[in-house]
């Protein structure tokens, strides 16, 4: 519970996708171990589960790294591409 409501260490949208913690895939296997047990009893669909949150996490961070590119280009901190 304490990793998921501690505040993030950078502000929101300066979040840097090469930063990922390799703690991250434990973690994804972790809540989907309780998930599944507190919200169906069982098991059955873990692999699924993981696979799912896998590639939300990853949609999550190429969409996160598309909106701080823009913004970094809008800035002119970047060049446009």
């Amino acid at each position: 519970m304490a990793v998921l409501i501690l505040p993030p260490k950078d502000p929101p949208l300066t979040y840097r996708p090469q930063r990922l913690q390799p703690h991250d895939p434990q973690q994804l296997v972790a809540d989907s171990l309780i998930f599944l047990r507190m919200a169906f009893g069982s098991l059955d669909f873990l692999q699924g589960q993981i696979l799912g949150k896998a590639w939300m996490t990853l949609g999550a961070v190429a969409v996160l790294a598309f909106l701080r590119r823009r913004k970094l280009t809008a800035a002119g901190a970047l060049p446009p591409v």
